[in-house]
């Protein structure tokens, strides 16, 4: 789970690039999984790109993936910034 894991996120960055945005612009990862056993290893690689900030983690059971060997599909949610709201 963990190399789909880092592949997920690779790509994730490479999309969130092209709309003018970074992982670190992500507040929240929705992670599909049919299990959470492996998720654990992925927590490393989390405090690794984000530190004590890491965005809300939403956990989505499956039963299946609709690619064979997928075991894990994640959405990053980047939140729009804030206009037109009082800043004081």
């Amino acid at each position: 789970m963990l190399a789909q894991f880092r592949q997920a996120l690779g790509r994730g960055s490479s999309l969130l690039q092209q709309h003018g945005h970074t992982l670190h612009d992500v507040t929240r990862i929705v992670c599909t999984v049919d299990g959470t056993r492996e998720f654990a290893s992925c927590f490393t690689t989390l405090s690794e790109l984000f530190g004590p900030t890491c965005p809300a983690l939403t956990f989505r059971l499956v039963r299946t993936h609709d690619t064979p060997d997928q075991l894990i599909e994640l959405d990053l949610v980047v939140a729009p910034p804030a206009s037109g709201l009082p800043t004081d």
